[in-house]
């Protein structure tokens, strides 16, 4: 076996465990009442904005304590970062600036690196419809 498809194997090894060890959480996720509520033809503003809402306390979270705890094995997280954009979207839909600095922000418990990347593993599915 060659050099390549031997990293090959353990890549698709390493990706089919972490789909298995996050499968959980994203189908938490995909049962939220937010979540389903956005992808209803008859969802509403207020719907969004709810849901907007729950992914900032998220999103700032992920990017307040899990990036920091991973930035040496991703590379391109400064690509990832998605809290201005929510605030963007939440801005054009009503919000004043005051009621999102009052959003709650999750805390995250991980207790290793392997954890912090299923946890941005989750959250980069979850805003890219995966």
């Amino acid at each position: 076996m060659s050099e390549a498809t031997a990293f090959d194997t353990e890549q698709d090894l390493f990706f089919k465990r972490l789909r298995q060890e996050t499968a959980e959480s994203h189908q938490k996720l995909e049962n939220n009442r937010l979540s389903k509520a956005i992808l209803t033809p008859s969802v509403s503003l207020p719907d969004y904005q709810g849901y907007l809402a729950a992914l900032f306390g998220v999103t700032i979270a992920c990017e307040d304590q899990i990036f920091p705890a991973i930035s040496t094995i991703v590379n391109d997280l400064s690509d990832r970062y998605k809290s201005e954009l929510i605030i963007g979207d939440l801005l054009a839909t009503g919000f004043s600036e005051a009621a999102i600095d009052a959003l709650p922000v999750y805390r995250f418990e991980y207790f290793s690196t392997a954890e912090a990347l299923g946890i941005m593993y989750v959250l980069e599915g979850s805003t890219l419809g995966g």
